[in-house]
């Protein structure tokens, strides 16, 4: 299970900093103009990797959407998915996040939006013949990047703790790269 992580990593990891090095070089470029997010919808998509305290590993395949109630408050429902030689992963969370408004400085640091929260969810283990099942508390954190005023790119880190998920002491969940569109 564990043979092939370390390349899926890397490929993951090669993928993410092309994207994020597409972000560097266009944010000089990008006319990020400010708005008000409260009472804003946002749904995206993620791709990165889940690693447990038993070693066990997964590339994860992700999927949120957001509401905010005020410009530094959302709701993020997410459901990500996780597949590795024997292992299916199944997430699914609400999270709360609050997000941090740079008001000062260039356009680019203005555009960049660091987030904090935590949640509770499911999460669904089947490691092919024995499935687990049971609740978990994560706390989140990352960055979103806007490219424009609705698209943001960014990264995103969680540290889940199971409460019934027999065996795991905690799972690690890093969205490599995310893609939102605020609408």
């Amino acid at each position: 299970m564990l043979k092939h992580f370390g390349l899926k990593v890397c490929l993951v990891t090669s993928l993410a900093l092309g994207m994020l090095g597409t972000v560097a070089t266009s944010a000089a470029s990008a006319q990020y103009d400010r708005r008000d997010r409260a009472q804003d919808w946002q749904i995206g998509g993620s791709l990165g990797f889940y690693s447990s305290a038993l070693g066990r590993s997964a590339v994860s395949l992700g999927f949120t959407g957001a509401y905010y109630f005020t410009d530094n408050v959302r709701l993020m429902p997410r459901l990500s998915l996780g597949f590795d030689d024997g292992l299916t992963l199944f997430t699914l969370m609400g999270d709360v996040h609050y997000v941090f408004d740079i008001k000062s400085g260039p356009i680019g640091l203005r555009a960049l939006k660091p987030f904090a929260g935590g949640g509770l969810g499911i999460n669904i283990a089947d490691t092919g013949g024995n499935t687990y099942a049971g609740f978990t508390i994560a706390l989140a954190g990352g960055l979103d990047y806007y490219l424009t005023r609705g698209f943001s790119l960014g990264t995103e880190m969680d540290f889940m703790i199971p409460i019934t998920l027999a065996g795991d002491n905690f799972i690690f969940q890093w969205q490599v790269v995310t893609a939102k569109y605020l609408f």
